[in-house]
């Protein structure tokens, strides 16, 4: 992704580490992403700047204070196949949706040539 601002000095204070072709791997001290398992699938939650991993200085001291503004994001993801490749019972009503879906409308992705 974009190097944050302050360019590649900030970036590596941040903890940030070239991931090659113009990408770097975000720390985990910056943002983390759990899946959790439910009763109705999966909670993917968003955490940022609330890892418990503080690897710099600079988060530990400076980013540390932005934690209060920065709240735990969860949304729902309903499995719609199993671990062996098998739709489950919400397979179905995916496919409905998905027909109802209108390529290139939803977002945009910069991926490497």
């Amino acid at each position: 992704g974009p190097v944050p601002v302050g360019g590649s000095y900030m970036a590596g204070l941040l903890g940030f580490e070239s991931a090659g072709d113009k990408y770097s791997w975000t720390p985990r001290s910056i943002m983390d992403l759990k899946m959790v398992k439910t009763s109705w699938g999966w909670d993917r939650v968003t955490y940022v700047l609330k890892s418990q991993e503080r690897h710099s200085w600079l988060v530990q001291h400076v980013l540390d204070e932005l934690q209060s503004m920065m709240p735990e994001s969860h949304y729902p993801l309903i499995q719609i196949v199993d671990g062996h490749g098998r739709p489950t019972e919400y397979y179905a009503e995916f496919l409905q949706w998905m027909g109802t879906q209108t390529p290139g409308s939803e977002m945009l992705f910069n991926m490497p040539a």
